[in-house]
């Protein structure tokens, strides 16, 4: 049976609607996955009192975090949006879907979240240091427009290839 190698257990996707899910890396951290509802006051008719409503709702920018591997598909997305201009911005290159699949230790799709109208607002690498023995991280934040679990159709189907490689490390 595959098992996956490391601490990376987030793999994500993304999609611009005309070639498929592309694998964008493996990643060992996700954050910023938050929803917020506004509240709106109102004041009602005789003005004595406040009534508290719902308002928009907000979402975090989803934070990942990876160690440098040969893939660049993270930093040529975050370039694509970068050299834009934001006025004539195309819907493929500016806001795709992105898919999060959290894998168990058994290489297992464990849950999956997607997360919509996704575009890359800021990559940062760490700094290079020869003195330190840390890995060398570079970080995605990814603003959205909303995000959402998804039902896993079948628990347990492995990722699919080439996420995984013969020895099981991804």
């Amino acid at each position: 049976m595959a098992t996956i190698q490391g601490k990376n257990r987030f793999l994500v996707t993304t999609d611009d609607g005309t070639s498929g899910e592309v694998l964008l890396g493996s990643f060992k951290s996700v954050g910023g996955l938050t929803k917020e509802v506004e509240t709106t006051e109102w004041k009602t008719g005789d003005m004595l009192s406040v009534a508290q409503l719902p308002g928009n709702t907000k979402y975090g920018k989803v934070v990942l975090k990876k160690g440098f591997d040969a893939g660049n598909a993270a930093n040529d997305w975050f370039g694509a949006v970068s050299s834009l201009d934001p006025c004539s911005a195309v819907p493929g290159v500016m806001y795709r879907t992105v898919y999060i699949y959290v894998i168990d230790r058994n290489c297992r799709i464990f849950k999956k979240i997607r997360v919509a109208s996704a575009w890359p607002s800021k990559y940062e690498a760490d700094d290079l240091d020869s003195m330190s023995n840390d890995p060398w991280l570079e970080t995605l934040e990814i603003s959205n427009s909303g995000w959402e679990y998804m039902a896993v159709a079948d628990p347990t189907a492995l990722p699919p290839n080439p996420w995984i490689t013969i020895d099981g490390a991804i």
